[in-house]
């Protein structure tokens, strides 16, 4: 016997009623917290657990956080290049953009060579002196810049010439 179409509305719970729908059907279970549903009536106040909310944000940043850098610092020991906006970052040297006169050219530098700053909202990766290669990484449109940036000042502070061992 072949099946026959299937009609109606399901749940994964199983089927719904005629004139119930799974809204009502959950609505008991999946509630929201309190402060969001009197959202609409007390406005700021919504985030009034104000000191539960940073330590949640605070404990899952340091998970997240020592994840992402540890697998950039991976991905770089295995010899691997990662991209962040226009830049290529190599374990031992960075591929910038160097201004010409009709367009752009890559070149590669060193990291003994090469100075960061911020400015702004922005991560800046400068070439040497008179060599008009910069990387401006903007935080919120490169993903993981400001992870990036951590790595290579680390680095730089501890004198380190390959930003695989700055945490060594």
């Amino acid at each position: 016997m072949k099946g026959r179409p299937v009609s109606g509305r399901f749940s994964t719970d199983g089927p719904v009623g005629r004139n119930e729908t799974l809204r009502q059907r959950h609505s008991n279970r999946h509630r929201l917290p309190d402060c969001l549903e009197r959202w609409p009536q007390d406005g700021p106040r919504r985030l009034s657990k104000r000191r539960d909310f940073e330590e949640f944000t605070s404990r899952i940043w340091k998970t997240v956080a020592n994840q992402i850098l540890s697998d950039i610092v991976d991905a770089l020991r295995a010899g691997s290049k990662l991209r962040f906006g226009n830049a290529i970052i190599g374990d031992t040297a960075v591929i910038l953009k160097c201004k010409k006169l009709f367009g752009e050219e890559d070149a590669e530098f060193d990291w003994s060579e090469v100075t960061v700053s911020s400015a702004g909202d922005s991560f800046i990766i400068s070439g040497p002196e008179g060599s008009k290669a910069t990387s401006t990484m903007a935080y919120r449109d490169v993903d993981n810049a400001h992870f990036l940036e951590d790595l290579i000042r680390h680095a730089f502070s501890n004198g380190q010439l390959t930003l695989s061992n700055a945490f060594s």
